[in-house]
């Protein structure tokens, strides 16, 4: 971990000063915070995969009933994490809070997200609704609550995804693999969690 921590405090003091969003103290005189922007395909992309699924192993993403055939065939199938906008711009986010950023895999027949308070949740896709540029997925929980989440196509990389699961009305998510494409916010604060990045 401090190998990691020392990293990440060689790259802050290579940033520029025009990148530089943020510097700060919290709590105490040791525990800091720099907030700053990297450029696409940086070390924090990775970093922020290894955080946020560093008990990945613990979670089976390839969960399914085994009892009901494959009900969707669709281009939406794989990871997705969210993208922030700042100033008309999108960005990626590494944040203090590993669970800042929402996290979905979708495949088959199941419905994974990471949830703040209870990690991975699994849920069965029940039916796919399509349109021209949108689908609908339908799936359950375990306790049987119908749930739905909409993805619809906004530019080549970039989606809007709305969802009876999230508490905003909508948020921008891109796959997986084209997460690094974007420049990174990162919120960088080694002793302890501090205040996220307000996007505006």
């Amino acid at each position: 971990m401090f190998i990691i921590l020392n990293t990440l405090f060689v790259r802050v003091n290579a940033q520029k000063y025009g990148d530089t969003l943020y510097i700060g103290k919290h709590n105490s005189d040791s525990n800091y915070q720099v907030i700053f922007i990297d450029t696409s395909h940086s070390n924090f992309h990775k970093f922020v995969f290894d955080i946020l699924l560093s008990n990945a192993n613990e979670y089976d993403f390839n969960e399914k009933d085994k009892n009901r055939p494959n009900n969707i065939n669709s281009k939406y199938i794989g990871q997705w994490i969210t993208v922030k906008k700042y100033k008309g711009e999108f960005y990626a986010y590494c944040p203090s809070e590993p669970y800042y950023n929402t996290f979905i895999k979708l495949t088959d027949s199941n419905l994974v997200i990471n949830d703040f308070n209870e990690g991975f949740v699994s849920y069965l896709i029940g039916k796919e609704k399509r349109k021209r540029r949108k689908a609908i997925f339908e799936f359950f929980g375990h306790t049987g609550i119908k749930h739905f989440l909409s993805i619809k196509q906004k530019t080549k990389t970039l989606f809007i995804m709305k969802s009876s699961l999230f508490n905003v009305s909508k948020i921008y998510f891109v796959k997986r693999a084209s997460y690094v494409d974007f420049p990174i916010i990162v919120n960088y604060c080694p002793i302890n969690r501090c205040p996220e990045f307000t996007f505006k």
